[in-house]
């Protein structure tokens, strides 16, 4: 999807952070929180809507997804 928006700043803020949000992922799966899961069907609405050029429903699925992910670490 980085390379889709072709923003450098986003292809390099995620190379940035992917190794820790895989790492704490399956850390989080491995103790049963399931939040893997709901992390990729998140994932995956995104990535349609901006298959669908949605770029509303795309904002409004990545929101969702920022906003449950720092709920789940806080």
């Amino acid at each position: 999807m980085a390379a889709a928006a072709h923003s450098p700043v986003l292809r390099s803020l995620i190379r940035l952070l992917t190794p820790g949000v895989i790492t704490s992922s399956v850390a989080d799966d491995a103790c049963g929180g399931g939040r893997h899961h709901r992390a990729l069907e998140e994932h995956e609405a995104v990535f349609e809507a901006i298959r669908r050029r949605d770029p509303a429903g795309a904002g409004a699925a990545m929101l969702t997804h920022m906003r449950n992910s720092k709920r789940q670490r806080t």
